[in-house]
């Protein structure tokens, strides 16, 4: 009897990996999926052009929160959200293509980090614009200081998990086989989703930038990014500093 594994098909190649966060798993990879199924295979798109046509969007859109009016809010709370599934797609279409690189996952993580400080600078500038309380200035640049020190502290914890355990290959740079899920799976996974509405992940900042901005309340914004990424800066640290002990006394 023949058991050989049947070859992916081109979805579940592109589907090669798997998110954790509300906003990703709600919307982000279903929209980053179905975009690589449309280019994943026309040469002129590229991971890296996928990754500046994003930032460039989070330029655009810092400009519109900082300088624009109520249409200007609206449009950038739908390009933020635009660019995140851009930021998604890249890194999909580089396992999908098997053409990774350094430079590529560098000028991503460059990308995501300036991109983040200019959106929290727009807001807090907005804020400021609006109310001439000079604590939203500091509110916008804390929010993007936390959030770049959380990233930082994830790719440290990485790093030390590599070199420790002698991979060679990044982890998020590796393909991973899609999970077969029935409806009752999918069920689970999106109420799972749902429960972590509340962690504001990197990928669901712009899902909570979109919301406030549709609203028009950027000063609450301001206060919800910053005091969010404050608490998730404590936990992820403490929380990575006892799995980065583990792995000593694991080695010891």
């Amino acid at each position: 009897m023949d058991t050989a594994p049947q070859p992916a098909s081109r979805l579940e190649q592109i589907r090669n990996y798997q998110s954790q966060e509300f906003w990703a798993i709600l919307a982000m990879r279903p929209l980053a999926i179905g975009l690589c199924l449309l280019v994943a295979d026309v040469r002129a798109v590229t991971p890296n052009r996928l990754t500046v046509a994003s930032f460039m969007l989070l330029v655009l859109c810092a400009g519109l929160i900082a300088f624009g009016g109520r249409p200007e809010l609206i449009a950038a709370a739908i390009l933020v959200n635009v660019a995140q599934v851009l930021d998604n797609s890249d890194g999909t279409l580089a396992r999908y293509r098997r053409c990774g690189t350094a430079f590529g996952s560098f000028l991503d993580k460059m990308c995501d980090a300036i991109g983040s400080i200019l959106l929290g600078g727009a807001i807090g500038w907005n804020a400021w614009r609006a109310t001439h309380e000079p604590v939203y200035l500091l509110l916008g640049l804390s929010f993007a200081s936390f959030l770049v020190a959380r990233g930082y502290s994830k790719w440290v914890a990485r790093a030390q998990e590599v070199a420790w355990m002698k991979v060679t290959t990044e982890p998020d740079a590796v393909s991973v086989a899609p999970p077969r899920r029935s409806v009752a799976d999918w069920v689970r996974l999106v109420a799972k989703a749902l429960s972590r509405v509340y962690w504001f992940d990197e990928v669901d900042i712009p899902f909570w930038i979109g919301l406030f901005l549709i609203l028009d309340r950027v000063t609450a914004l301001a206060w919800v990014l910053a005091v969010s990424q404050a608490v998730g800066l404590v936990v992820v640290t403490l929380w990575r500093a006892r799995l980065m002990h583990k792995l000593d006394v694991g080695h010891v």
